[in-house]
């Protein structure tokens, strides 16, 4: 096992670059760092390159990613520029600094399995991961962009290389804003074990901004969104949803309602609720769900993040409590 290695570095000579330059193409772009030459890739690597950063003691390797985004163009960047854009989309640039930390390397985690397994990346964190480009992340931080920018930057740059891996291999660090209190199993909502993929408890997410929250919305437009043209839900006006059972985290598994069994994540999805730890009330035909929580719950709990690091967790103590029994590594 290893852990907090410093990256690898390839010295290459003048000589050596110089005689490159006669034999492939090379491409010079800008990055934060420098200057970066591109080299040309074989057809096996089609969404990933490799790029040659300069610094001040040698030469280092760099991977190129492509990311699918919601338009249907593709970015290519480097892993480290594109975990910025993760984390821009993901968590505030004013968490603290462990709490970053510890969400980029979820997050680089979470791309370098996706990436082992031969899976394209998108922008769309239902399937992927949250991503803002630079022009995105300039448009929503105005005149914070150049604070905001350092800050993520940094907490990508600490980690460099590092993942979490249970039992050898890389571990599927799933993330989600808010657990309200405890997190979910794998298991309970996806129906697939994982060591490490286990409910826990947290404290420290109560001042998250979405902790709790209640929607009303009529009996009437309820039907609407619970019928599917599969499943038929006909509540009254005066029936309330009644939670059959729980899961071990206290969250719904399954639900009675206008004379039908729903899973609790089915109703929560089609509902558009935030979570499955929910209650309900109902008035003159208006009915009220309250929740607490936000996301599916597994793994990582951002806010409980931020919460540990204000307490003054490091961001191995946050990652090994979100994901008990994984370990740091760092890939060369």
């Amino acid at each position: 096992m290893r852990k907090h290695q410093k990256k690898c570095h390839r010295r290459i000579s003048a000589a050596v670059i110089f005689l490159c330059i006669g034999a492939i193409t090379l491409a010079m772009i800008g990055s934060s760092s420098g200057t970066a030459i591109t080299l040309e890739q074989s057809e096996q690597q089609e969404t990933q390159e490799t790029i040659i950063s300069h610094s001040g003691s040698g030469v280092s390797e760099e991977k190129m990613i492509s990311v699918t985004r919601s338009d249907g163009t593709v970015d290519t960047l480097t892993l480290e520029d594109y975990l910025i854009g993760v984390l821009s989309a993901e968590v505030s640039p004013q968490f603290y600094e462990e709490a970053l930390k510890a969400q980029a390397i979820a997050a680089r985690t979470y791309t370098e399995s996706k990436l082992q397994e031969g899976q394209p990346l998108c922008d769309d964190y239902r399937c992927c991961q949250a991503y803002y480009d630079e022009s995105q992340r300039r448009e929503r931080w105005n005149e914070r962009f150049d604070e905001n920018e350092a800050r993520l930057r940094e907490a990508v740059t600490a980690t460099s290389g590092m993942v979490l891996c249970y039992d050898g291999q890389l571990a599927k660090t799933f993330f989600h804003s808010t657990c309200g209190g405890k997190t979910a199993s794998a298991e309970e909502v996806w129906g697939t074990p994982y060591p490490y993929l286990v409910s826990v408890d947290c404290s420290w997410d109560t001042d998250a901004p979405r902790y709790q929250e209640t929607v009303e919305l009529s009996v009437a437009e309820a039907n609407a969104c619970l019928n599917d043209g599969v499943v038929y839900c006909s509540a009254s006006p005066s029936e309330v949803p009644v939670v059959k059972s729980q899961t071990a985290s206290g969250r719904a598994e399954e639900v009675s309602y206008g004379g039908t069994q729903w899973k609790g994540t089915d109703f929560r999805q089609k509902l558009g609720l935030n979570s499955t730890n929910f209650s309900f009330e109902i008035n003159d035909g208006v009915l009220s769900i309250s929740t607490i929580g936000y996301g599916h719950g597994v793994g990582l709990c951002q806010h409980g993040a931020n919460g540990m690091a204000k307490e003054g967790y490091t961001f191995e103590e946050i990652l090994t409590h979100y994901y008990p029994g994984c370990y740091l590594e760092t890939q060369s």
